[in-house]
């Protein structure tokens, strides 16, 4: 691809098929999604990290805890430009041509600002909405002590406001000729020792 083949446009798709513009499916997607990549950059290095967060639509920002120090915090002190993402695999698709073989899956990419939460109140909230999305069963004082001070204190809260957003999908019918799921891995059962 050349550099003549990329939009200014920061969303824009290549392959507009797969492309989804309906922004209650992307927020949807956002919502329910386990978790998400953050992608920043200092001095022209890019660095990325998967991450929990919360997505607010009302507010149109994710919300994410951090450490107050760490490379996440110094990126994003030097520019507080980003880019997340989330993503789901689907089904692996055997064609008849090597060429043709896919996958299936499912993905929002958002481009926004971050800003660091200051003050206990809003980064409290950012906590709890973290906590009803992780433990919806759970709530505060009945099944866990609620955050004082100190601990609210203690952590950083992130609020990404999104400026742009794009989906993207590839979707196959049920019936797609040797579709298959690619292996489940556990990590946790990985040895740790050499």
């Amino acid at each position: 691809m050349s550099e003549s083949d990329v939009s200014d446009k920061l969303t824009q798709i290549r392959r507009r098929d797969r492309a989804i513009t309906d922004e209650t499916w992307i927020e949807h997607f956002l919502a329910v999604a386990p978790f998400g990549f953050l992608a920043t950059s200092n001095r022209g290095q890019p660095f990325i990290n998967p991450l929990s967060f919360v997505y607010s639509p009302k507010e149109r920002a994710v919300f994410i805890h951090t450490a107050h120090k760490g490379r996440i915090n110094t990126n994003l002190t030097a520019n507080a430009k980003c880019c997340f993402c989330v993503a789901h695999m689907g089904r692996l698709l055997p064609a008849e041509r090597g060429a043709e073989f896919s996958v299936e899956y499912a993905s929002v990419v958002a481009f926004g600002r971050i800003s660091f939460l200051g003050g206990r109140e809003p980064r409290e909230r950012a906590l709890y909405l973290l906590l009803k999305k992780y433990f919806p069963s759970m709530s505060a004082p009945n099944d866990y002590e609620p955050f004082d001070e100190r601990e609210v204190d203690g952590v950083c809260v992130l609020r990404l406001d999104i400026d742009e957003w794009s989906g993207k999908i590839n979707r196959k019918p049920p019936t797609f000729p040797g579709a298959s799921d690619y292996p489940q891995i556990n990590p946790f059962e990985f040895s740790l020792e050499n």
